[in-house]
Formats: C-alpha cells, structure tokens, sequence
C-alpha cells in the first residue's frame, strides 16, 4: 500500500500554494514579483504533480492515471529535461487542468512567465503546443 501520508503531505502543500491567497497578483512577496517578467519557453512532459512528487509516476504508462488526476482537480506540472518541475496555471491565476488533462503524459512546449518562492517555479501560462515534428494523436 502507498504511503498515503506522504500523498496526503504533497496535495495539502500544493493546495496551499495554489490557494487563491498566495497566487493572487500584486501580492509582492514572490522572489519575483515584477509582473512584466519576460515570457520563458519551456519542453517538458506534462505530469500530474501528485503522483510525479509521491511515485515517481509518469510518461506513456501513467498517462490513463495523469489524466484522471488531473481531471479531478490535483495540480498539473511539466516535468523538464533536467527534472525540474513547474507547477502550471493560466495567467489569470487559475488551473489549466481542464485544457490540458487530454495532453497529460504527452511531451509539450509552453511558454509562459515564471514565479519563485520557497523551491517552487510557477508557470502562467500563455501558449502549450506540441514539439516541432510531432505527430497528432
């Protein structure tokens, strides 16, 4: 059986950083708080943070379960090249769980502006696409 504290301990610390309270603009505590930080792209793989942080799960074979996360609200991530995860959300401060739950599993590019605090990057959102040659499902 999983450790369900530790599942519980990641969706309580996400939930926090992901509250209305802590996202919203002008809040001025961020390490960046200058909201005309330049746009970032970034390629990565979409992952529900959930299970990434607490299992290890993701790419093809967690997709069915990435999907389902998602779509019942846990935080949706992207998972770089190097291992850094971005914890997504659209630029109007909400989550992108409904656009992109199909995607999840899948390797994307974002673009977007980013946020620090405390060891987490926060991406808003403003474009997903597929890699340049990919196919369409």
């Amino acid at each position: 059986m999983k450790d369900i504290r530790l599942t519980l301990g990641v969706l309580a610390s996400f939930a926090l950083l992901s509250s209305p309270a802590a996202l919203a603009h002008g809040h001025g505590d961020m390490d960046n708080d200058d909201d005309d930080a330049p746009a970032i792209t970034v390629r990565g793989e979409l992952i529900d943070v959930a299970c990434y942080v607490a299992e290890g799960e993701r790419g093809a074979k967690h997709a069915a379960c990435a999907r389902a996360c998602a779509e019942n609200g846990l935080p949706v991530g992207l998972l770089d090249a190097k291992g850094h995860v971005y914890l997504l959300i659209d630029k109007a401060h909400k989550p992108v769980n409904h656009d992109l739950a199909p995607r999840m599993g899948e390797t994307v590019i974002a673009r977007g502006s980013v946020s620090h605090r405390g060891g987490v990057d926060l991406l808003e959102v403003e474009s997903v696409s597929p890699p340049a040659g990919a196919k369409k499902p």
